[in-house]
């Protein structure tokens, strides 16, 4: 019984998420944060609802605040792929990648065959200080550079 109720609220959580993610799509990111506030109040560790209050700040341009979200969205869940390359994303913003580098690394671990994860950390290590002007980093730093689709 208490399984399937649980279900039935995941199943809920998805949905929201989801509307969430059409909001943030159509660009009404107050509504989007409306949805993603309640899902977060009903279920704290809710990973999906965090990366999308990041992508929320991230396309408003709050990138300090995008940071932080996403950190907190990798803390919840350290194998969400899209959650790590956002922050990945946002460190580079930030130019703090070193500061995020043992949360990547831990995704690393946990996905040992997802090839952009192993990339984001290889570059890191390889690159060190030069990442910052990698491809990738001037794409991010010119706001070309989309944040991770939204997915779960």
């Amino acid at each position: 019984m208490k399984q399937e109720k649980s279900q039935e609220h995941n199943a809920t959580f998805i949905e929201e998420n989801k509307k969430a993610e059409k909001l943030i799509e159509a660009k009404e990111f107050p509504a989007a944060a409306k949805v993603l506030v309640s899902i977060v109040d009903s279920d704290p560790n809710n990973a999906r609802a965090f990366n999308n209050m990041g992508i929320i700040a991230w396309n408003r341009g709050e990138w300090k605040e995008a940071f932080i979200t996403f950190k907190h969205t990798c803390l919840l869940q350290p194998d969400y792929v899209d959650a790590l390359i956002n922050l990945f994303d946002a460190s580079l913003k930030l130019n703090c990648v070193d500061a995020v580098l043992p949360i990547l690394k831990k995704g690393q671990e946990m996905l040992p065959k997802q090839e952009d994860i192993q990339a984001v950390v290889a570059g890191i290590e390889e690159q060190g200080d030069q990442i910052y002007s990698s491809e990738r980093a001037l794409r991010v730093l010119k706001g070309c550079e989309a944040i991770e689709t939204l997915k779960e």
